[in-house]
């Protein structure tokens, strides 16, 4: 359970970091699992995950819980989940958001800085802007967030009591290349971000995560991952991240899900399909689904299978 501190930080800051939830041997086990997965040739892979051949070389496992059973015990780990309940309320479900990172480190024009939001809301969402809004990223990090090779998150605290996105209105497109004005300021010797657009910067703060911790933050909150100094990061101090979402069961989440599964949503989202002995499993674990159809693992709708036998 929370402390009442802890919460008190989560309300004024955003984020709160939990200490050792896993163990080593958990560590080491969900990294021997998930790192030969992203080595995998394309007639083994899922479709919708991405292999480092996106413009940000963004490699990333999609539906781990889904689709990786031995995976499941991460998403049922009780003092987790104990965790989530005392801030979320009882009743608090999982997004279908759940993924492995490798090496993802979020290059963008403002320095890696966003909010898990503004895609949304630039879709014409405002369900973040409720007053009885919550909804958390959870940050699992299999390795010490250093100064040499990243592995972590920084955070700007307080930034998920804003009222206004700061990066939507920079996301029109710049009235020239966007290269040939990197190149030039480059060779000015000048900052190549754009994240001066977004206002004043906020102080920033790089979360002293350690192997092991889970980070836990406000879906509003500035952020971007800690960027290293050394690339490429070496096999042996490769960033290994799982990430989930978790929610307050109100009913802003089915309005999530319609975005979700919007064009304007995730693409991984269309090969998504809920296995049988998934929502079994969650369902006697007690944790909610929030799906397709309904908000509770015991009613969900599965949706038809559009991931074919060459995936797995």
């Amino acid at each position: 359970m929370l402390t009442s501190e802890q919460r008190r930080q989560f309300e004024t800051d955003g984020y709160i970091l939990v200490p050792e939830v896993l163990t080593a041997s958990q560590i080491r086990w969900l990294r021997d699992f998930f790192r030969p997965k992203f080595d995998l040739p394309p007639g083994q892979r899922f479709a919708g995950d991405a292999y480092g051949n996106d413009k940000y070389k963004n490699n990333r496992l999609y539906d781990i819980y889904n689709r990786y059973p031995e995976a499941r015990w991460l998403l049922f780990h009780k003092p987790v989940l104990d965790i989530l309940r005392s801030l979320l309320g009882d009743d608090c479900v999982e997004i279908p958001e759940c993924s492995v990172a490798l090496n993802s480190f979020g290059v963008n024009q403002w320095g890696g800085w966003h909010k898990d939001t503004t895609t949304q809301e630039i879709a014409g969402y405002d369900l973040h802007y409720q007053d009885d809004f919550l909804m958390v990223g959870l940050a699992y990090y299999l390795q010490d967030n250093t100064e040499e090779y990243g592995g972590g998150l920084d955070v700007q605290p307080g930034s998920h009591r804003q009222r206004r996105d700061p990066y939507r209105a920079t996301l029109e497109p710049l009235p020239f290349s966007w290269r040939l004005w990197r190149k030039a300021r480059r060779m000015m010797g000048l900052r190549v971000d754009v994240a001066w657009l977004a206002g004043e910067p906020r102080p920033s703060v790089r979360v002293a995560s350690r192997a092991g911790d889970l980070l836990i933050f406000h879906s509003r909150l500035n952020h971007r991952a800690t960027m290293p100094r050394r690339q490429p990061v070496p096999r042996g101090h490769e960033k290994i991240a799982v990430f989930d979402t978790f929610s307050r069961n109100r009913p802003y989440v089915r309005t999530y899900l319609d975005f979700l599964h919007s064009p304007a949503g995730w693409e991984y989202m269309r090969y998504l399909s809920r296995r049988d002995d998934f929502v079994k499993d969650a369902k006697a674990a007690g944790v909610g689904l929030a799906m397709e159809g309904h908000q509770g693992a015991d009613k969900a709708a599965v949706l038809p299978s559009t991931v074919g036998s060459e995936h797995r």
